[in-house]
């Protein structure tokens, strides 16, 4: 059965964390197809990165249940991402 992605930007990420603590730290919520953050920074000085789910119908409301987590004592920034490719395709 194949399963819809949509990728999510993410900012605010600790200094140390790698894509695999992220990816484990967001598991909980869907199923993870990939996770990457970048080395430089956000214009706001922000460590970011993405992260896909996988089996998200209904992203909005995934987005507004990852609305305010903290990871490692940042709050996360975490909204779609506006020109993935990878969004809304088929895996």
């Amino acid at each position: 059965m194949a399963a819809r992605i949509t990728k999510f930007y993410v900012a605010n990420i600790p200094d140390g964390f790698r894509p695999w603590d992220l990816a484990t730290f967001l598991g909980k919520f869907r199923e993870i197809a990939g996770s990457f953050i970048a080395r430089k920074r956000s214009k706001e000085d922000l460590k970011f990165g993405f992260v896909s789910f996988k089996g998200t119908k209904e992203w909005k409301e995934l987005e507004r249940n990852l609305q305010g987590l903290n990871l490692g004592g940042s709050k996360l920034k975490i909204n779609r991402a506006r020109f993935a490719k990878e969004n809304d395709l088929v895996e």
